[in-house]
């Protein structure tokens, strides 16, 4: 007979993945797309992704506030809030996001240059929540000691970290901006409705679907 293996290929995958989604490990579904994304970046050096990290969504929140000024310049009526999140998410809705655009020049492996084909396809919105879940599970939740040092490349943290990372970071980058113009803002309970984080997009995923 042959002997039982110690480890099964499953836990072979998880093992050292830093883009495995064990950070709430009840979250998602094991047959989820992001187990599967994981897998297929698993030869993906996450060191200089994540370390790229910080500055590509500060430059994003930079960018929306430049655009939320131009757009409420010179406004009579009662500033509309929400037009900061409409902003914010038109940068994840490109073909190409910038958070594709950095995963895709990492994608050197086989399986990696395969899953870089498919990038485009992805929903931008929910493959940036996955990236960031992947980041803050390797920098903040190993990492007390930059906790405790008050080092926040990012601002993830909230009251609720229950909540998707995506939607925490929008939610603090929001309040900050309108602080900063010194605005009382209170971002809408429905201000997000409609994203939907298992959805890594739509029918013509695969090149052979949808023909």
């Amino acid at each position: 007979m042959m002997p039982e293996a110690s480890n099964s290929l499953w836990d072979t995958l998880q093992h050292g993945n830093r883009w495995w989604p064990s950070y709430h490990s009840n979250r998602d579904d094991p047959l989820s797309w992001r187990h599967a994304a994981a897998i297929m970046l698993r030869t993906v050096d996450h060191e200089p992704v994540f370390a790229a990290l910080p500055a590509l969504f500060w430059e994003l929140d930079d960018l929306t506030g430049e655009q939320v000024c131009h757009r409420i310049s010179g406004a009579t009526a009662p500033i509309d809030h929400g037009i900061w999140v409409e902003v914010w998410l038109e940068h994840f809705t490109s073909w190409n996001d910038p958070v594709k655009q950095l995963i895709e020049q990492h994608c050197i492996a086989p399986d990696a240059r395969r899953f870089a084909d498919l990038l485009t396809r992805l929903d931008g919105i929910a493959f940036a929540d996955f990236v960031l879940a992947a980041y803050e599970q390797t920098i903040f939740m190993s990492s007390t000691d930059d906790l405790s040092a008050g080092n926040d490349p990012l601002p993830l943290l909230s009251a609720d970290l229950t909540a998707r990372p995506f939607l925490r970071l929008s939610r603090n980058y929001f309040l900050r901006f309108w602080s900063e113009l010194g605005e009382t803002a209170t971002l809408p309970d429905d201000a997000f409705d409609g994203i939907d984080f298992d959805r890594c997009g739509g029918p013509a995923l695969m090149p052979e679907h949808g023909r």
